[in-house]
């Protein structure tokens, strides 16, 4: 009986003891925001490769006490959402402006984004075909195509997984607004050469649509190619 007085009073001690260490690091943290010793600053949620163009799922922002933060650190996600990255960033490291590429250096062209392995290849969509005009650097999309076999006309998923590497608006006309069907931008996507052939023979001769994935999304699926014929049984 004693043997288990005692325990329930060193329970109960360490269960004090926790409680007073929570609620005195919960008032050193509002002490240090309420001074303005807490900084937001932006982290990145995952590792984010070198070349890479930034999208919002990659990163987060984090309040942390400003002795903490590098003085190179960025504070604001729309600074960094679309940027390039120069280097490798690991999840849970502030994103630094040296670790990105300059507005300058960005506008020397697509080649130094182009992953190796890759080519850069532009598909001209408008908003139904493009996703409604959302997509971004840094987006991967799913590629459909449909065209005339000669036996019928068929639906087939041509690419998955695509990086999109920049989308060029400038084909817009002045004052026009975004929606509009049949309003033409084009794509920047980078794929294999492999990949290539199918993807300009389903522009040049047939018709494709981009489907935007999750950034969560990297699964690859196999289907069958889809007929009229299979609409009607």
């Amino acid at each position: 009986m004693k043997n288990r007085i005692l325990l329930a009073l060193a329970i109960l001690f360490g269960l004090a003891a926790a409680t007073g260490t929570f609620l005195y690091l919960e008032h050193v943290k509002q002490t240090y925001r309420l001074s303005g010793q807490y900084r937001p600053v932006v982290v990145a949620q995952t590792r984010i490769p070198p070349r890479t163009a930034i999208t919002r799922a990659m990163i987060s922002v984090k309040d942390m006490p400003v002795e903490y933060i590098h003085p190179d650190a960025l504070t604001d996600v729309r600074t960094v959402v679309g940027r390039i990255t120069r280097a490798e960033i690991v999840a849970g490291e502030q994103v630094l402006q040296a670790r990105l590429l300059r507005g300058e250096e960005e506008a020397e062209g697509l080649a130094g984004v182009v992953p190796p392995g890759k080519r850069a290849v532009a598909v001209a969509v408008n908003d139904v075909t493009g996703v409604a005009g959302s997509l971004r650097k840094g987006d991967r999309v799913d590629i459909v195509g449909t065209l005339d076999t000669g036996d019928g006309v068929v639906t087939t998923l041509l690419l998955q997984g695509i990086e999109v590497l920049a989308v060029n608006d400038t084909g817009r006309a002045a004052g026009a607004s975004a929606g509009v069907p049949g309003e033409q931008r084009t794509v920047v996507l980078a794929v294999t050469l492999q990949e290539a052939l199918p993807l300009v023979l389903a522009t040049e001769e047939g018709r494709i649509r981009m489907l935007l994935r999750s950034p969560q999304d990297r699964g690859m699926v196999s289907l069958p190619v889809v007929r009229l014929t299979d609409l009607a049984s």
